[in-house]
């Protein structure tokens, strides 16, 4: 509820040359909201006092850093499954011990922010969750393993504000998130803040693809604007570049008009002199997708990373790039045996070395969205 369309998963930089340094710490419209929490945790849903959301009074409350799983710090009880439910089946009913944990914390919203859209994200929440800003209810997610966004701007003033999260640890999505797996609740994976422009760039889908030449690159690209100001109409531009290191590749450019709440923009071009992308030689390019305003002055920037690459059957072979191939996956479940469902950039780049090792060309996720690293890994 309330919850934004899912869409391509990147942060936006605030101009062309923050997204070339490709790190958001220091931008200017990106919050970091992981580290301490304020905690409070119930065994049943209904032990949760009526007036939890508006109490000032948290002497009584703990503290806990943020990403983390609560049965992993001994708050709840952390059960595996393998095809059974951890409860008795009664769809949509729950059980009544149902682990369920309010965190708190305040956040600044600086005068830089006035009158722009300020997105809150959450990359991974188990199992569902209400969001309440300064203490109106802002949102509800129950898809555990998707990154839920929600757009808060009209609860937020301009100054310090309160954001608290109330987590169950079932929920009637549990019936069909069931599978061989540990059952877990909390904020696992990262929490951060976006501020951007109204009219932004609400999605993209960059289609690549190797041409015959194994030397030819086509980069198809389809961007969705949005404008959350719908009396705002202005003519606007979209820089799309091709990178290689600091070489540039391909740039192509395309002017529009903005006078709804959304608009369509396409791009499709070629690239000459390319390395196609393969395990053994995962070649990538820089595309910086960069949007201004009818005064040339850019109003933000995302860097994305593609590769080039051709899959087909012949003979019943199956040809990469042109070439036959012997696939050998393993499945991979989001799990640390001390942190739960949260996993660091180590623990990730650890697994993706031990796999490569091994000789491991192929991955199959476990039937969800992983942490977004994972899929940085495996370009």
């Amino acid at each position: 509820w309330q919850r934004e369309a899912a869409r391509t998963d990147f942060i936006p930089y605030e101009n062309f040359e923050r997204a070339k340094s490709k790190s958001h710490p220091n931008d200017a419209y990106f919050k970091n909201l992981n580290g301490f929490w304020k905690f409070k945790s119930y065994e049943k849903v209904n032990s949760l006092p009526s007036d939890i959301i508006s109490s000032t009074n948290l002497d009584q409350w703990d503290q806990m850093s943020i990403p983390n799983c609560m049965e992993m710090r001994n708050i709840g009880k952390a059960l595996f499954k393998n095809n059974k439910l951890p409860f008795t089946a009664d769809y949509p009913n729950l059980p009544e011990n149902n682990q369920t944990t309010i965190f708190r914390r305040t956040i600044d919203i600086p005068l830089l922010w006035k009158d722009r859209d300020v997105l809150l994200i959450f990359e991974g929440v188990a199992s569902a969750f209400f969001v309440y800003v300064n203490g109106e209810l802002a949102g509800y997610s129950e898809d555990s393993r998707a990154i839920s966004e929600f757009s808060i701007g009209k609860f937020t003033k301009i100054g310090i504000n309160e954001i608290s999260v109330v987590v169950l640890k079932y929920c009637d999505g549990s019936y069909f998130e069931n599978h061989n797996m540990w059952h877990l609740h909390g904020i696992y994976r990262n929490v951060y803040l976006i501020s951007r422009p109204k009219i932004k760039i609400q999605d993209f889908y960059a289609k690549t693809l190797l041409m015959k030449d194994n030397t030819t690159g086509q980069v198809d690209l389809e961007i969705d604007i949005s404008n959350s100001n719908q009396t705002l109409s202005s003519t606007q531009k979209i820089t799309a570049l091709v990178l290689d290191t600091l070489k540039e590749k391909a740039r192509k450019e395309i002017t529009y008009t903005v006078d709804s709440s959304s608009t369509k923009v396409k791009l499709k071009f070629d690239i000459q002199k390319i390395i196609p992308w393969s395990d053994e030689l995962p070649k990538t390019y820089d595309l910086y997708i960069t949007q201004s305003d009818s005064k040339a002055q850019e109003t933000e920037s995302i860097h994305y990373r593609i590769g080039f690459t051709r899959i087909e059957t012949t003979n019943n072979n199956l040809l990469f790039n042109g070439q036959k191939i012997k696939l050998r996956g393993i499945v991979v479940n989001e799990f640390h045996p001390v942190t739960g469902y949260t996993q660091d950039k180590a623990w990730l780049e650890s697994d993706a070395e031990q796999m490569k090792m091994q000789s491991i060309n192929a991955v199959r996720n476990a039937t969800y969205p992983m942490n977004p690293y994972w899929y940085e890994l495996c370009d």
